[in-house]
């Protein structure tokens, strides 16, 4: 009787011992996976940076038409990172549309349809292009009318 009892209590602490292991052993695959999951979600979030960075990079220096002024001030509204466009015209007016900080939610769209007002964007007139970073993520798009 007394044997079966050793046996018992044997039995029952290897299976405590292995609980314990196997417990040890799903709590690490979890805090591993769990730091992979932030891991790729910040390399993610990097990525769609870059992405967006890329599309400003083709203003950077060039003239681009005001209806790609007009463009981008629209996108720059559903833009997460919430970037300014500055415009300055040959009626030497300066606006800057988008929303004034990364925190405020009021946003200054452009609707000026009068061509003899000094904000007038000619949509066939052509717009240098300047491009602002901030530790590389892009924060805000500059451009002014040469023709």
């Amino acid at each position: 009787m007394r044997e079966n009892k050793m046996v018992s209590d044997t039995s029952s602490s290897i299976l405590t011992v292995v609980a314990i292991v196997l417990t040890v052993v799903v709590l690490g695959i979890a805090f591993k996976g769990y730091s992979l999951l932030n891991f790729a979600n910040g390399k993610i979030g990097q990525a769609s940076n870059d992405v967006m960075a890329m599309e400003y990079e083709a203003y950077d220096g060039e003239i681009v038409y005001g209806d790609t002024v007009e463009n981008e001030i629209e996108n720059s509204e559903r833009n997460p990172l919430k970037i300014k466009v500055t415009v300055t015209t040959l009626g030497a007016d300066t606006t800057v549309y988008g929303y004034s900080s990364y925190d405020d939610e009021t946003f200054s769209g452009y609707s000026q349809d009068n061509p003899s007002a000094d904000d007038y964007i000619n949509p066939v007139g052509g717009f240098e292009g300047t491009v602002h970073r901030n530790n590389g993520v892009v924060t805000g798009l500059t451009f002014v009318q040469k023709y």
